[in-house]
């Protein structure tokens, strides 16, 4: 199992609809994240429940799976949040455990 840390991973870009009031440590939903790496994290809804429903798409250079948006799994609880994403053409599965903070999710990942 390799697990890396990526600090300041994921940042906010565009805009959000609608009015949103921070009262969680939870992202708001919708919205769109961008890393160091340009992979996109698209945040589409987090049910009453904290379930994150979205889609990631691999941006990383020297790596596989590029430019396809596959389905994020997860959850956001008072801990912190957790999403995993299947890439299946890759046989691979990538799990992030974070939290989130103003505008950045800052995570650790590992490849499953």
């Amino acid at each position: 199992m390799r697990s890396e840390f990526l600090g300041a991973a994921l940042i906010l870009i565009g805009s959000m609809t609608g009015a949103f009031t921070q009262t969680t440590s939870a992202p708001p939903a919708p919205s769109i994240w961008k890393n160091q790496s340009n992979s996109i994290l698209e945040i589409e809804s987090i049910d009453a429940n904290g379930v994150i429903r979205g889609s990631f798409t691999n941006h990383k250079q020297n790596t596989n799976c590029i430019g396809i948006a596959y389905p994020v799994e997860g959850k956001v609880s008072a801990n912190g949040l957790f999403f995993r994403v299947t890439f299946p053409a890759c046989f691979t599965v990538t799990a992030w455990q974070g939290t989130f903070s103003g505008n950045t999710i800052q995570t650790n990942y590992t490849y499953e």
